[in-house]
Parts: C-alpha cells; structure tokens; sequence
C-alpha cells in the first residue's frame, strides 16, 4: 500500500500513512457468535473498497441484542505507527480498541462509506474512506 502525506505534518516527516483492513481473525467467535455466522472467508480489502460477503445475523445473541438484526461486517484496521488514536464507523465514529478490532453494521452498501480517522501524537487527523458498494449482504428471513 502506497504511503501518502500529511500534507501539514513535518514532526514525522508527514509520513501518517493510510490505514489498511482486513477480516477479523483474533478469535472464532465475536461476542460468542462465530464468525462464520457474521461474515464469509471472502471479506477483504481491495484498494479503496471492502468486498465478500456479509451474513444475515438474527436470533438471540449479545450482537442483536445491542445493535438489532441485520448485516455485520468484523474486521481489523492496520493503522500508521504514527497514530496515537483510530476512530471508525458509518455514522458515528468510535475509538478503536488496543486490538484495532471493529464490528460495524452494514444496513445499506450501496453510497456507504466506511471512514476512518487517524489522529498523531501532534492532533493532526489524516482520514480514509472505504466504499461498501461492492459488498454482499445476505437478505435475511
């Protein structure tokens, strides 16, 4: 991946880099459900979108019941060595965890961007959008 420039930063040498992503691999499971039933093996990121298949996820489980049925996507951001805080989402941005590990909610792929924030020791922001149009979201029942 190509680095590129925070065009203001000179601290580092303006080397805030882009984030990368890929499927989340930490664990089997997500809040005990298994990511088999959250997202297909297929999830990755190509160039500026995010691709594969995104399960329908319903029924009784921790994930429903914070955030209600519908299409997750689980994944993990790579961000710049330089970052001292990530910030990701759709709507609503949240922090990152130490692990770099996000669930995030997919209700329409298409025109949805995920953005994500980086922010240096310095408070300078460096931001990156990944489209989801090219997502696959299972219906569910």
């Amino acid at each position: 991946m190509a680095q590129q420039r925070c065009k203001r930063c000179k601290t580092h040498g303006g080397k805030l880099t882009e984030v990368s992503v890929s499927p989340y691999t930490l664990t089997d499971d997500l809040w005990g459900v298994a990511l088999t039933d959250i997202q297909g093996d297929d999830i990755e990121q190509s160039g500026r979108d995010i691709i594969g298949t995104s399960k329908y996820l319903s029924g009784d489980n921790a994930i429903t019941q914070v955030w209600g049925e519908g299409n997750f996507i689980a994944v993990t951001f790579t961000p710049s060595a330089y970052a001292v805080k990530t910030e990701v989402g759709i709507k609503n941005l949240v922090e990152l965890d130490p692990d770099n590990s996000a669930l995030i909610k997919v209700e329409d792929q298409y025109g949805t961007k995920l953005r994500v924030i980086q922010t240096d020791a310095q408070g300078r922001k460096f931001e990156s959008y990944f489209n989801l149009d090219k997502l696959t979201l299972e219906k569910g029942e």
